[in-house]
């Protein structure tokens, strides 16, 4: 399995929203990663549901990844139907863009 270049997981969602730092997203290390929203961002930039969930899909990143990887080195190269081979399509595309590829 190749290697990556983010920064290794797990990396972890606040619990709820900061009125300091909004909602935080961490690598295990304390590195912080992204936030997931900031205080005083107009309503347009989502609510704080929205908001902790798209940090909980943040924080899964590094896992899904490497879950992703996982599959595709599995599979490869057992011959799959159409739609397998749709699905198994798409997942590569989403590692690869994961990956910085286009």
């Amino acid at each position: 399995m190749s290697t990556v270049a983010h920064t290794p997981g797990p990396w972890i969602a606040a619990a709820s929203y900061s009125s300091v730092v909004g909602i935080p997203v961490v690598a295990q290390s304390g590195k912080r990663i992204a936030n997931a929203s900031m205080p005083g961002l107009p309503a347009e930039y989502g609510n704080d549901e929205e908001n902790l969930a798209n940090a909980r899909l943040i924080a899964a990143a590094p896992s899904l990844l490497s879950a992703a990887m996982a599959v595709v080195e599995a599979c490869n190269p057992i011959p799959l139907n159409s739609a397998q081979h749709l699905a198994f399509a798409e997942l590569t595309n989403a590692i690869h863009a994961a990956k910085g590829g286009a």
